[in-house]
């Protein structure tokens, strides 16, 4: 015999069971960093920084532009975010399309050197790509070297610097 309660507990629970999964495949099917929930705390994104002055831009996970007006150095240059479920089912790569529009949205034409943290794919999937964008000179470790030197390995010679930038292992002259 069932309990007054039994049957509908039991489909309470299913139901708050398929709400919260459905919740979860779109947590997981999602797009993650999204920057524009940040503009809220940006500045004119658009105004070169003041005379003497240095401009930072959080561009999302780790990804920091600093501009003088003259220069502009950025760390680990992170733009592609793929979804949770994109990371754990697939091949990872860089989405070329979304480096274009951030490099072009952020006005990124002056970029000299460009700083991995460490070769985690949220720091470095991007930064040969924008490397070899924008010529800028990629430094980090011989992991992240690696990353650099293998974008063109196949296709054409080792890189130059007007291919993918000059690249450097940090402490080496």
């Amino acid at each position: 015999m069932c309990s007054a309660h039994g049957p509908g507990v039991t489909l309470g629970a299913l139901a708050l069971g398929v709400l919260g999964s459905s919740a979860l495949v779109r947590r997981l099917l999602a797009p993650s960093g999204d920057i524009d929930r940040y503009r809220p705390y940006y500045h004119d994104e658009r105004s070169a920084p003041a005379r003497g002055a240095v401009k930072v831009t959080f561009l999302g996970a780790t990804t920091l532009l600093l501009d003088d007006g003259e220069t502009q150095l950025m760390t680990d240059g992170f733009f592609t975010r793929p979804s949770l479920c994109r990371v754990l089912t697939s091949k990872l790569a860089t989405d070329t399309a979304a480096v274009h529009e951030a490099l072009r949205r952020l006005k990124i034409d002056r970029l000299k050197a460009l700083f991995v943290a460490h070769t985690h794919f949220d720091h470095a999937l991007d930064s040969a790509y924008v490397a070899q964008q924008t010529g800028a000179t990629l430094y980090g470790s011989p992991s992240t070297l690696n990353i650099g030197w293998g974008l063109t390995c196949g296709r054409r010679r080792w890189p130059t610097t007007s291919q993918v930038g000059s690249f450097r292992s940090a402490g080496s002259g």
